[in-house]
């Protein structure tokens, strides 16, 4: 495995243990006398500076090894978790991820450290700094000696750490280091030592301890007893076998994969074992059956997994597409043929519908699997908004409740690198805008404490996902006051305005009710950035929100970009495809309820009123000749906040349609964002719904513009 290669896993692993930090800090902060979540703290600490030490990232390494000082001694009982410990770790887990873009970014990291290792050494204040021999092994050897482990150990040998401390009185130390070492090579490999025979200072006063990093094929019982005849008669005061195994890749100690205790047992194991077996004689005689029939038990096979690179996924994802495709006209091709054969070839025909569905069966299957490797849980976005919540109402002195719900629900990967920013904004806007201080929530009574809700859930086949607060909701009458006074609306058309219309203006661009730009908000962007990320997904967004009782923003997204659901419509004599998450309604309508007000055409739905569009116009082809008691097929369709009504000629129904791009040659054509091939072998174009609301004139976001959404008739 060549450093790129390593390069990699290591990456990986510092997002998956960076992560964990993170979660658990926050976990300690709410309960910080849990063993359990400190232990689970500290082997991620250990981990990553593991890993970190094996990769030669230096800084990265005595950073978590300060880090781990910290923690062993809240883990002893001598720290108490607090303010200021809960503030500093997330300090270093800022500076260890800066350190990882670095890595990602130039292969090294460097950084000064120094503040923060004196504010760790300030909270564990009376701790000497660990002699020589209590360093743990991780800290002795280097990536090059790691190496050479991780290359004995592919050759079946068993990786471990001696260290034997030399007496003060015994001469010749660097001798004695020397002899040892050969003496060992009798029955293992020594890959190192530490300190090295030219560091050794034969001058220097105090015991000497040695560190030999070895492989050996026999087990360490084996190599124990051997051990203790090397140093029978030797004046060597003092020998241990360290428990966990080194790993150049800091994976989880031995106890944690399930290893046999036995193999955890120190160079003083056969009086422990004895030990052992009298307790076990001295148990119940069912308790002494279960401790056996455990050890007898073989050891059960956990979950294994494979790390697959992302272009791989993308290009299986296209071979599927291309078999959906062909399965669509293999359907088709059989309706036709069965058309064209005489009687006589039933039979034949019998057999072909049954290969033919079998494959459908089997495409349909493979699509499905296929699709489940692109998919992951939200909870990896989840997971980063606890930290920002809680240092955002540090900042803004607001306590607020962050409440995750659906982390399992899964989307797919695209999609869910996409949506974060807009989470991120929504959630952000909560917390300045929605949850009111403590003082006001204290005079309406509410308890003072603020509540967001991120909630995920899967509906048919969209994702659907909720921000909710419980804060002051959304004034729309301060909405229309600062649309005005930015210019973004007139007078004519605030007045004709309903009170769902002026909420909807939180999406304009460059509005904002902030009185002072700060870092937080207040700068006329987020709601906007929201709005342009989710019509880029094809996504929609709705707002509902009561004065004093909180708001609530529901985003529906697609599961996929890749392969979507869609429904085809004919326009004149073509076929087109509108992406079935932005379907929001179909229905028929007399001719005679179309309205024209002020030049624009506009329907009635519900005591709604909706624009209404000829897409023939737009693409320049004749409209169908429809008389005034005649019905159409209408559309409506949503981006974002945005409706509007589409008429079309037919509706030829909905199916699983392939995303291809148009290509270089075609290039970006305004209102089509690629194309499908149908079960015919014909093209259908995908209209792309935030084009269509540019191309017909619905795209500035104001719902009282001429131009755009709701008219009063």
């Amino acid at each position: 495995m060549n450093r790129d290669e390593l390069m990699k896993f290591f990456l990986e692993e510092a997002d998956e243990q960076l992560q964990l930090l993170e979660q658990e800090i926050l976990k300690l902060e709410q309960d910080g006398e849990s063993e359990s979540i400190i232990q689970a703290i500290f082997r991620a600490a250990h981990t990553l500076k593991g890993s970190s030490a094996a990769m030669g990232f230096e800084a990265m390494k005595s950073l978590t090894h300060e880090m781990e000082n910290v923690l062993d001694q809240i883990r002893g009982g001598k720290l108490k978790v607090s303010g200021p410990i809960i503030n500093v770790l997330f300090l270093c887990l800022d500076r260890l991820h800066d350190f990882k873009k670095q890595i990602e970014q130039k292969g090294s990291c460097d950084g000064e450290t120094g503040p923060l290792v004196g504010e760790l050494r300030k909270l564990t204040v009376g701790e000497q700094p660990k002699a020589a021999e209590e360093a743990a092994a991780d800290d002795l050897f280097g990536f090059e000696e790691r190496r050479m482990l991780e290359e004995a150990e592919s050759e079946g040998l068993k990786g471990g750490a001696v260290r034997v401390r030399i007496a003060e009185a015994c001469e010749m130390k660097m001798a004695r280091a020397f002899i040892l070492k050969n003496r060992i090579e009798e029955c293992a490999k020594v890959i190192a030592m530490h300190p090295g025979l030219e560091q050794i200072d034969e001058e220097a006063s105090g015991p000497l301890t040695v560190t030999y990093l070895i492989a050996c094929a026999e087990k360490f019982e084996t190599f124990e007893s051997h051990l203790v005849s090397i140093l029978n008669g030797e004046p060597i005061d003092g020998f241990e076998l360290l428990n966990d195994r080194l790993n150049p890749l800091g994976t989880k100690p031995r106890e944690e994969q399930g290893e046999p205790e036995e193999q955890a047992e120190s160079v003083h194991g056969e009086a422990g074992r004895a030990d052992e077996a009298s307790r076990a004689e001295n148990l119940p005689i069912p308790a002494a059956a279960a401790a056996k029939s455990e050890a007898d038990e073989p050891r059960k096979v956990t979950g294994q997994s494979v790390r697959v690179d992302v272009e791989r996924l993308e290009n299986l994802m296209n071979l599927v597409g291309e078999l959906v495709i062909d399965q669509t006209r293999i359907a088709q091709v059989g309706g036709l043929l069965r058309d064209l054969v005489s009687a006589d070839a039933d039979d034949t025909m019998d057999e072909f519908d049954s290969i033919a569905n079998h494959i459908s069966r089997v495409v349909g299957e493979l699509q499905e699997s296929v699709m489940k490797t692109r998919m992951l849980p939200i909870e990896q976005l989840f997971n980063r908004f606890p930290r920002m919540i809680r240092d955002l109402a540090q900042k803004i002195d607001k306590p607020i409740n962050l409440i995750l719900e659906g982390k399992e629900t899964e989307l797919d990967r695209t999609v869910i690198e996409e949506i974060g920013d807009p989470l991120i904004h929504l959630l952000r806007n909560s917390a300045d805008h929605g949850i009111e201080a403590r003082e006001k929530r204290r005079a309406a009574g509410k308890a003072e404490i603020g509540m967001i809700r991120l909630k995920a859930l899967h509906q048919e086949n969209q994702v659907v996902l909720t921000i909710e607060d419980d804060g002051a909701g959304i004034d729309a009458e301060r909405i229309k006051q600062s649309a005005l006074g930015k210019k973004l609306i007139t007078e004519a058309q605030a007045a004709q305005m309903s009170e769902q219309e002026l909420i909807y203006l939180i999406f304009a661009p460059g509005f904002s009710t902030a009185q002072e730009i700060s870092d937080i908000s207040g700068r006329g962007v987020g709601m906007d950035i929201v709005r342009s990320h989710i019509e880029k997904l094809n996504g929609i967004i709705d707002v509902e929100t009561k004065p004093g009782e909180g708001t609530k923003f529901t985003i529906k997204l697609p599961l996929t970009l890749a392969i979507m659901r869609g429904l085809l419509i004919r326009i004149h004599n073509s076929t087109y495809a509108l992406p079935i998450s932005s379907v929001i309604e179909i229905m028929r309508l007399p001719r005679s309820e179309i309205h024209s007000i002020k030049g624009q055409m506009a329907v009635r739905i519900r005591e709604q009123v909706l624009p209404l569009a000829w897409i023939h116009d737009h693409f320049r082809v004749p409209r169908p000749a429809v008389r005034g008691d005649d019905n159409v097929f209408i559309v409506i369709v949503g981006a974002a906040e945005k409706r509007i009504a589409l008429v079309v000629d037919e509706l030829v129904g909905n199916q699983e349609i392939v995303v291809k791009s148009m290509g270089s040659y075609v290039g970006k054509t305004e209102g089509i964002s690629g194309a499908t091939i149908l079960g015919d072998g014909g093209v259908a174009l995908i209209l792309d719904i935030t084009g269509v609301f540019s191309l017909t004139g619905r795209d500035k976001g104001l719902p009282s513009d001429p131009n755009h959404t709701e008219f009063k008739i």
